[in-house]
């Protein structure tokens, strides 16, 4: 079975498991180092966790700051503000778990559609069509790389 990657926002990410009738979706992510993440965002319904692997993480879940290593996981639960990157030096290798999935199919189709904005102002348009239909509310701009 080959797995679906793709690249999110420099990140190269693996859909280990998406299946629209289980409980969950997980997916695997390479971050380089000093990478930047996604805007800050929160969802109504959708839960993430994060699973740390390799070098760490950062996550900005409301007003806390918290930066992870190896084997500790996170839950952002459904309505927190969140976004995540990597503040090290290494590349950083995590998965999320998504539950329920879907979520999943929104990275995929906003990583495509980013690629092909020939704007910022369409890339915030992007976000907020595909957000309506995947349960993403922006709510800030990208954390800047580092």
């Amino acid at each position: 079975m080959s797995l679906d990657r793709f690249d999110f926002l420099g990140f190269r990410v693996a859909d280990l498991h998406s299946d629209h009738d289980s409980a969950c979706a997980v997916l695997e992510w390479h971050a380089p180092p000093r990478s930047g993440g996604p805007p800050i965002h929160f969802h109504d319904h959708t839960e993430e966790g994060f699973y740390v692997v390799r070098g760490e993480i950062a996550l900005l879940i409301d007003d806390d700051e918290l930066v992870r290593g190896p084997g500790t996981y996170t839950l952002v639960r459904a309505g927190q503000r969140h976004t995540f990157w990597n503040p090290g030096q290494e590349p950083a290798d995590y998965l999320t778990l998504i539950s329920p999935p879907g979520f999943e199919v929104y990275l995929r189709e906003l990583a495509r559609g980013l690629q092909q904005a020939p704007s910022e102002e369409d890339a915030v348009a992007l976000r907020k069509r595909l957000g309506e239909s995947y349960d993403v509310t922006v709510l800030g701009q990208p954390r800047p790389p580092g």
